[in-house]
């Protein structure tokens, strides 16, 4: 069992994953959302990509961040057609660094769950709307 709790190989997880979600739901629920065309996205808690995978295609550039140097090992495998949009930081959720450009979207996929300190997360936060808001 590692720190987070989870029991299995990665490719167990991915099976699972695709299993779960077959109909691809989370990738129509993210692009009713928000629009990803050609946006900078930060994204916590990047983990293999496999998030970060159903909106790159439309994203201009994404800022990953995760704790796991391996999670980002695998990312590099999983997304490199696309590694020229992405810029990788190893950090915590908890100790995010800010990314060197402003961002137009906030997403983290359950990571900030694996932290001990929130039982549950899924966030998109379109960052525009957000600054609009408090303004």
């Amino acid at each position: 069992m590692n720190r987070v709790g989870q029991v299995g190989t990665f490719t167990d997880t991915k099976k699972l994953v695709l299993h779960e979600d077959y109909q691809q739901n989370l990738k129509k629920l993210m692009h009713s959302l928000v629009s990803w065309e050609n946006k900078v996205v930060v994204e916590a808690g990047i983990g293999t990509g496999r998030v970060t995978n159903l909106y790159i295609e439309k994203a201009k550039q994404v800022y990953g961040f995760d704790c796991a140097p391996h999670m980002l090992t695998k990312l590099k495998t999983n997304l490199s057609d696309n590694l020229h949009k992405i810029k990788l930081y190893n950090a915590d959720n908890l100790n995010l660094l800010e990314p060197p450009a402003k961002g137009d979207i906030f997403i983290e996929g359950w990571s900030f769950g694996h932290t001990g300190k929130f039982l549950y997360s899924f966030r998109i936060i379109s960052l525009p709307q957000m600054q609009k808001r408090q303004g």
